[in-house]
Order: structure tokens, then sequence, then C-alpha cells
């Protein structure tokens, strides 16, 4: 495997220092989650900026949820 970051240089991903390395995020289907959060305590954060805490009562296609 060649280093095409250049002589001497290690990609920060292989960095095993957790103080240091960068993670890769791995995309989650937002339904399925969601709908494994039902039942669960939940603070949800609008655009705007306010927060909404309860419990997640329900969730449907286009993504609209119901907090107690």
């Amino acid at each position: 495997m060649r280093n095409l970051l250049g002589k001497g240089k290690k990609c920060p991903c292989l960095d095993t220092n957790p103080a240091t390395s960068h993670f890769l995020t791995v995309p989650v289907n937002p339904k399925p989650f969601l709908k494994n959060l039902t039942g669960k305590p939940v603070i949800v954060k609008s655009k705007w900026g306010m927060e909404y805490k309860g419990y997640l009562v329900s969730v449907d296609s286009y993504i609209n949820l119901q907090i107690d």
C-alpha cells in the first residue's frame, strides 16, 4: 500500500490516541433508528434552537414525532 499523504506522514484516522484520532461516522437510517427510540426519553432540538424533552410516543413516515 502506498502512502498518499507524503513521506513520513500517517493518516490521522489510524491514530490510536483518542485525544488526536478522527473517527469515521457511519450513516444511520433515521426511520428504524427513531422507531427503536419509541417509549424512551428523548430530547429533540428544532432548527430554530428550541428543545423539547419527553418520551417518544410515535414516529410517522414523514418523521413527525409525537412526544409526551
